[in-house]
């Protein structure tokens, strides 16, 4: 696949070159290019977002796995005060990454689950699957009202009662709801952290046992083999 030649003053690029891009440079790539690993910051994902998205505004600009997933990047500078939204991102060692979209809108809760070709929270990959479920909106309200048991519009971004480890997973969780936006960052919460982040870790473990992510996945491996 040939390369693509970066872009002069008057030049732009297609979205589709913006991804091929993204592909051939930052999917496979340790750290995806960021600062900490990469001493030319015009190699780095943040210059390729900065360069080719000036126009997004968001607390997680520098998240390369959002665009490998093809998810919106939130502009926190202007929340939409209609949106009923959720959006858990998980990085796990030796495992795709994947996240899990739960949305109300017009009656009925919209459950879509996407998962890269990366690994871990090392390769982001690119986008594999993608699928949606339908359920009623009750579902919706059933999660956002356990979320509001479990305090999350009030946690704070950081658990500072777990201090992280090697193996494990990397959790992001952001969420929009009458015009509050709320994100919070989590380090293998099912086991790792207070009360409330378990809370949120069970909580996460039940949307991706609705997700049929397991099924998904060795249905798309037995394609693939076959």
């Amino acid at each position: 696949q040939k390369d693509i030649v970066a872009p002069t003053k008057d030049t732009s690029w297609t979205e589709e070159q913006k991804r091929q891009h993204f592909a051939q440079h930052f999917a496979f790539r340790y750290g995806w290019g960021d600062g900490y690993f990469q001493n030319d910051t015009s190699e780095t994902f943040l210059h390729f977002l900065n360069t080719h998205y000036p126009e997004v505004k968001s607390n997680r600009f520098h998240d390369a796995f959002l665009y490998a997933l093809e998810e919106p990047y939130i502009d926190t500078t202007h929340i939409d005060t209609t949106k009923h939204w959720l959006r858990l991102v998980i990085t796990e060692s030796f495992t795709n990454p994947y996240c899990m979209v739960m949305e109300k809108k017009n009656g009925k809760t919209y459950f879509t689950t996407k998962v890269t070709d990366g690994i871990g929270g090392q390769y982001t990959g690119n986008l594999r699957l993608v699928w949606t479920e339908t359920y009623p909106e009750s579902v919706y309200d059933s999660i956002f009202t356990q979320l509001q048991n479990h305090q999350f519009w009030q946690l704070p971004v950081e658990d500072t009662s777990c201090h992280g480890g090697t193996d494990g997973s990397q959790w992001t969780v952001e969420g929009m709801h009458k015009g509050s936006y709320q994100y919070i960052r989590r380090w293998s919460p099912v086991r790792c952290g207070d009360t409330l982040t378990k809370r949120i870790g069970e909580l996460g473990v039940q949307l991706k046992q609705m997700s049929k992510m397991e099924e998904m996945l060795n249905a798309a491996t037995k394609k693939n083999g076959s």
